[in-house]
């Protein structure tokens, strides 16, 4: 017979779970934070605070929501926070907001976390996209690739008819942001490699 009340995911992190975050951090290994219960993850963000270890949320409020606080201290450890697809003014938003959470001590930088996994569908079609539609043919960020609509065989794609149909979109999406929102989230964005690799060196030199 099932007792009252909540079931699932109540017990937080187990004896064996921090050993575990502890023995990764002891191996200089990158943790993701987003796979497991949110009261699991408050104990992470605790062991990492006591470690001054940075933590990875890859797909940023898919596992769990995130609070502004969690965020804070999430980037106060020089951590990294992932936006998920979206049609391009969400995901500009996305971009945005996580960037109000930004710690001055640290290279700042916003990825993209495209891990859909068959789970998670990708964006489809701007509602506004037939008033205001992505053009064709498109730059890149830099200005200097010029880019059509994605052919795959016979079937030529358009993020303002099919949304980002497949991965093949995502350059689509960005320019389509860049189109409605301008470069303050591009800019971000395109930070995201070096804040990874600055966040990795921070493991990697962790004592």
């Amino acid at each position: 017979m099932l007792t009252p009340g909540p079931q699932c995911n109540t017990k937080g992190l187990t004896a064996l779970g921090e050993y575990l975050i502890r023995r990764l951090i002891d191996e200089h290994m990158l943790i993701e934070a987003d796979h497991m219960s949110e009261l699991a993850r408050l104990r992470v963000l605790q062991i990492a605070e006591e470690e001054q270890y940075p933590l990875v949320s890859s797909h940023t409020h898919t596992g769990g929501h995130w609070t502004d606080a969690d965020l804070n201290r999430l980037y106060a450890l020089g951590g990294l926070a992932a936006a998920t697809p979206d049609t391009s003014p969400e995901l500009a938003a996305k971009i945005l907001e996580l960037q109000s959470h930004r710690s001055e001590r640290h290279f700042f930088g916003v990825p993209l976390g495209t891990d859909t996994g068959g789970f998670s569908s990708l964006p489809g079609p701007r509602p506004d996209a037939g008033q205001s539609p992505l053009r064709y043919p498109f730059s890149s960020y830099r200005g200097d690739v010029e880019l059509g609509r994605q052919r795959s065989g016979d079937r030529v794609y358009d993020l303002n008819s099919d949304g980002v149909a497949h991965y093949g979109l995502m350059a689509d999406l960005l320019a389509d942001m860049q189109q409605q929102t301008g470069d303050g989230a591009l800019r971000p964005f395109f930070h995201s490699a070096e804040a990874y690799l600055q966040m990795w060196q921070r493991a990697v030199s962790h004592r």
